[in-house]
């Protein structure tokens, strides 16, 4: 069977490492013939240190606008010149904080005091470049937004081009920015095909991959289930127990 993991918040609860049980249970899927997939919002860069024991697997990153398959990079779709130049006058505009991820490199003007900085490039990988050197756009994030403009910023991002996917996070604010169709189901699919899957996952990044699974796991409160009109297979709670006893019942 193939198993599809989502990194933050589903099997990563620190952002920043596995723990050993974490790791252990996914070894053991391997161990028992299982095809073992991860797709993430995280660019390839930063999902490596995140899991190095599975580098050579096949990575999804960027909620599937860049995959890693034997730690080789390929970008799926990144956004046209057009639509790069339209986001960042959005991003000057209104004076937004961003993340825009190229092929490897990115450009940002997140702060230490953010809360994703620690997960940005930990290890160094990567090179910081301005906006104007981004050649191959993959994935824009805009980060707290102000409440009083987020309904304008979404309408003005709507308005750039039919091709954008927008997915909008009105707790946090923020709003993630790739291509139209491109989602970790559709990346997963170019791989497995019509294969069947189980899959874990715990936000709006993997509603289609985990609507279209065999079995999926939800991890997070059937209350937020409901809001993205998921019916997952189980909804577990947001810990690392809760999901490596998910993994061994289907091993």
């Amino acid at each position: 069977m193939n198993f599809v993991f989502d990194i933050d918040g589903t099997i990563c609860f620190n952002g920043q490492f596995l723990t050993p049980e974490m790791i252990a249970a996914l070894k053991s899927i391997e161990a028992g013939g299982h095809q073992l997939y991860f797709a993430s919002a995280r660019p390839i860069r930063d999902l490596w240190p995140v899991i190095p024991d599975f580098t050579a697997n096949y990575l999804i990153g960027g909620n599937g606008s860049i995959i890693s398959d034997n730690e080789e990079i390929q970008v799926i779709d990144p956004l046209s010149n057009e639509e790069y130049h339209a986001i960042v006058s959005v991003i000057e505009d209104y004076d937004l904080t961003y993340i825009v991820d190229d092929k490897f490199n990115y450009a940002s003007n997140v702060t230490p005091a953010h809360s994703i900085y620690s997960q940005l490039d930990p290890d160094h990988l990567a090179r910081k470049i301005a906006l104007e050197e981004i050649y191959q756009p993959i994935k824009v994030i805009l980060f707290n937004i102000p409440a009083e403009v987020f309904a304008g910023v979404e309408a003005r991002l709507l308005k750039i081009d039919s091709e954008l996917s927008l997915k909008s996070h009105l707790e946090q604010r923020n709003i993630d920015i790739t291509k139209e169709k491109i989602n970790k189901y559709s990346t997963l699919v170019l791989k497995i095909g019509s294969e069947d899957y189980y899959a874990f996952g715990n936000d709006s990044n993997d509603v289609e991959m985990l609507s279209h699974a065999q079995k999926s796991f939800f991890v997070n409160t059937a209350e937020a289930a409901r809001e993205l009109d998921l019916t997952p297979t189980r909804c577990l709670e947001s810990n690392v127990a809760a999901v490596v006893s998910a993994i061994e019942t289907l091993i």
